[in-house]
């Protein structure tokens, strides 16, 4: 997926952007300090399957680098994807560059081609309870708790999902079910958005 936003670029990694990929990963579960951070769970995850992502890619299950345009050179600041049956929503963002909207703007993005583009009826999407960053962002784009714990089977279409965690890396109690139904101005379909497999950060 191609998209452009006020500050960001969204297009699909290409090898070239497997180093910086890595280097923006390895300064994430630096930065993140416990081993078994939320945070960590995700970038560990990544770095392992970073090339998979940039090599693996389906147009109707696009995966982008999120790309701040801010010089000559757009920067690589994050991730976003959708992956599996269930379409899987996932958006990640290096630590140094949160808090300033761009998870926002990059998720506006990829939900909107998922809708405009894709017709997709439906969507999944997870956070960890504990990031309220994460809590903060899915409202802003809409999102309500659907239910606490999902049930065991909720997680199955994730362990061969390209672009999210596998079940081992996710605590259930710790994870919110999330879900929106936003009728389209220009089809009308009702598109459901609910929280699972994945962590944002915003």
């Amino acid at each position: 997926m191609f998209a452009y936003s006020a500050r960001l670029f969204l297009r699909p990694l290409w090898s070239d952007d497997l180093g910086v990929l890595l280097d923006l990963l390895d300064t994430a579960s630096s930065r993140s300090g416990l081993l078994d951070s939320p945070d960590n769970d995700v970038t560990c995850y990544l770095r392992d399957n970073a090339a998979r992502l940039i090599h693996e890619n389906d147009v109707t299950r696009p995966h982008s680098g999120i790309f701040l345009r801010d010089g000559k050179e757009p920067r690589l600041i994050g991730i976003t994807a959708l992956a599996g049956k269930e379409a899987h929503f996932f958006c990640w963002i290096a630590p140094a560059f949160r808090g300033q909207g761009f998870a926002t703007e990059a998720s506006r993005l990829m939900l909107h081609f998922a809708d405009e583009a894709l017709r997709l009826p439906s969507l999944t999407a997870a956070y960890d309870h504990a990031d309220a960053a994460a809590e903060k962002l899915l409202t802003k784009l809409g999102f309500s708790e659907k239910q606490k714990t999902p049930p065991t089977a909720a997680w199955g279409a994730a362990n061969t999902s390209v672009s999210f965690l596998p079940e081992n890396f996710i605590k259930e109690e710790r994870v919110r079910v999330f879900s929106s139904c936003q009728p389209s101005p220009q089809h009308s379909k009702s598109q459901t958005i609910s929280n699972r497999s994945a962590t944002l950060a915003a």
